[in-house]
């Protein structure tokens, strides 16, 4: 993937949160909604490759709508996240290619990420790093 790839595809994913106000319908999970928190660009983006393999975006996220769904059993634990994370994974993505998208939650302690990590929402500061 091209950096400008890259970075147009950061800076869609910026816009489509924000037009949203970051609260993401996941209908087909447990619950109504999702509320992005804060989304960054990390990784060999973020650290100014030429030619990155592919966008990553770390994500934090939280339930806003706790309504169970029709007649839904209330699913607890991480079956629970992942149910509601992938709906909202797929809004993130839709249809982007080599786009991976990082919970949080789980991924904020491993190595560099977060001192590499340059903000795209609520504030997107990546044209400051273009």
């Amino acid at each position: 993937m091209k950096r400008t790839t890259a970075i147009k595809n950061a800076n869609r994913i910026a816009e489509k949160l924000m037009s949203v106000c970051g609260i993401i319908c996941t209908q087909e999970a447990v619950f109504d909604a999702v509320r992005v928190k804060r989304a960054w660009v990390f990784g060999s983006t973020a650290k100014g490759s030429a030619k990155p393999n592919d966008l990553d975006i770390l994500v934090e996220m939280k339930v806003c709508g706790k309504f169970q769904r029709g007649n839904a059993k209330r699913v607890r634990g991480l079956y629970g996240r992942v149910c509601w994370f992938d709906a909202a994974r797929r809004f993130i993505r839709d249809g982007m290619k080599m786009v991976r998208i990082h919970d949080y939650d789980i991924e904020k302690g491993l190595g560099d990420i977060i001192s590499t990590a340059i903000l795209i929402y609520p504030r997107n500061d990546l044209s400051t790093h273009g």
